[in-house]
């Protein structure tokens, strides 16, 4: 029985095969039928592209976690690495922006969107960290100040 499941799987794919093919011989035109009867024209088979799977969106939990995790980070650097490690689409990120309450145009580019989120988590702990003259505040690079 397997077999015979088998076999007609196959003959289905043979007919959708030569379905195709009558399809293309068609669309071709008389000029082109002349040609490939000399031998100037080729009909090829080719495998069609593989569609790229679209990404998966993040979960409402591990966009909330992001944002947990988001407050301890104490770095730009840091923050910029967990988000571009958790969040992979555009939409994940407005989801995100929109948990935070930052604005974040729809026009925005991904690229916009996680400097946002950065600056407006951990970029800004470290601005008021400067303002207020912690001592905790050490320099880690010309942009960047890790609150400690």
């Amino acid at each position: 029985m397997k077999r015979e499941i088998d076999n007609q799987s196959t003959k289905g794919q043979f007919v959708s095969f030569l379905r195709q093919l009558m399809r293309q011989l068609e669309g071709m035109d008389n000029a082109e039928f002349e040609r490939f009867f000399a031998g100037q024209f080729n009909i090829e088979l080719r495998a069609p592209r593989s569609r790229r799977l679209p990404k998966a969106a993040c979960s409402d939990e591990l966009v909330e976690k992001l944002k947990s995790t988001l407050d301890k980070a104490g770095t730009r650097e840091e923050a910029r690495k967990l988000i571009d490690r958790s969040l992979r689409t555009k939409s994940d990120l407005m989801r995100l922006a929109h948990m935070l309450d930052i604005p974040a145009p729809k026009r925005a580019t991904s690229e916009e969107l996680r400097d946002r989120l950065v600056e407006a988590t951990v970029g800004y702990r470290i601005r008021s960290a400067v303002v207020r003259g912690e001592g905790g505040a050490v320099a880690s690079s010309a942009n960047d100040v890790a609150v400690g």
